[in-house]
């Protein structure tokens, strides 16, 4: 039994035959044959990328910027944070942090932002393990753990162990102060 297709019908089944095939030949001239390539891989986030993420964190980040430590705090390190919340900043006395923010006061602020950082990549069970860590600022920090929790010199780690790209950030529940030069006294 003979089917009569139409010509028309048998034209449009060519045409699109030959449309499906250039389709596919321009794709794979595109692509040279080959899949593409998977993006590049974002570089982690920096202790900064990460401080500037958290809100609990935006004072910090702002003195910071005052001290022109950005640029340190974004380099390779790695370097272990001890970060005080925006709460631990409100502890301290009245006009202490306008007084440092001043742009006269920058050193200070920079020794005390410096005193919050040690070079190294130290996680909870290594300060754990120490009794004090030696700063960027050049002076050390005492390290403790007393009834199960970590502490900072005085502060208390309220939450360890923030992994950046460049480092690590331990969240602390107030502001370290570096010891009084015995030559400035």
């Amino acid at each position: 039994m003979k089917t009569n297709t139409h010509p028309f019908r048998r034209a449009l089944s060519r045409i699109g035959l030959f449309s499906l095939a250039v389709l596919i030949t321009i794709g794979l001239v595109a692509c040279n044959g080959e899949p593409e390539p998977d993006p590049e891989p974002e570089d982690p986030a920096t202790i900064v990328d990460i401080a500037m993420a958290d809100e609990r964190f935006s004072t910090l980040v702002t003195a910071v910027d005052s001290a022109g430590l950005v640029d340190v705090l974004e380099q390779e390190g790695p370097y272990t944070v001890f970060a005080p919340t925006n709460q631990a900043f409100d502890e301290l006395p009245e006009g202490t942090l306008e007084e440092l923010l001043d742009a006269e006061n920058r050193e200070r602020l920079r020794d005390i932002l410096t005193f919050h950082v040690a070079e190294g990549n130290l996680g909870a069970p290594e300060l754990q393990d120490t009794t004090s860590v030696l700063t960027l600022q050049g002076s050390e920090v005492p390290i403790r753990v007393e009834d199960g929790e970590l502490f900072v010199g005085e502060a208390l780690v309220v939450q360890p162990g923030v992994t950046a790209g460049n480092g690590v950030i331990h969240a602390i529940d107030g502001v370290l102060m570096p010891p009084e030069d015995e030559n400035d006294e």
